[in-house]
């Protein structure tokens, strides 16, 4: 399994990827053609205005997934417009009607998973937070540099170095330097 942990940088560029053109494909026609959009959101139920919002988050959510710059808030607001779809535009035929709403919960999940996940190493958010986890380490700011990290509770233990990339950053202790 350590093996194929090391493939997961490529893995999650390849989703942001997928996921940024799917939804920059679906959302540029809503954004260059809103009146032909217009009258189809206006009869599922939805404002005629939705057509620009839904464009608008997609095309530029789409951008921001596919560069990895804040994109748990980007994926996390796509999860959400893929779920107010199912619900007002493909659930007509029931939940067993798979067949109908399969491609926006397929999305949904993706970037639901995405959002909980983060960019991974290959991304902008990777390079400004370096662990991707939103905590700071420049200097002066918290984090350690060219020292060992130390797990939380560990204070007459002995030094066990290990970094936050090698567990889950939702795991990860805050760092404390020695």
């Amino acid at each position: 399994m350590t093996r194929l942990n090391a493939l997961q940088p490529a893995g999650l560029l390849l989703l942001r990827l997928a996921l940024g053109i799917i939804f920059i494909w679906h959302g540029y026609p809503k954004l260059t053609h809103p009146n032909a959009m217009q009258g189809f959101f206006v009869q599922h139920g939805l404002p005629g205005y939705f057509v620009t919002l839904a464009g608008v988050l997609e095309v530029f959510g789409g951008a921001l997934i596919i560069l990895g710059f804040l994109t748990r808030i980007a994926a996390l607001l796509l999860a959400m417009e893929m779920a107010v779809a199912i619900w007002k535009v493909h659930s007509a035929g029931g939940y067993m009607a798979v067949h109908n709403y399969e491609f926006p919960l397929v999305l949904a999940a993706a970037c639901f998973a995405l959002a909980s996940v983060g960019a991974g190493r290959a991304s902008v958010d990777y390079s400004l937070y370096e662990s991707g986890g939103g905590r700071p380490t420049r200097p002066g700011s918290g984090g350690c540099h060219n020292s060992t990290l130390l797990p939380s509770g560990s204070r007459n233990q002995p030094k066990r170095p290990y970094s936050c990339s090698s567990i889950s950053p939702t795991t990860c202790p805050p760092p404390r330097c020695t």
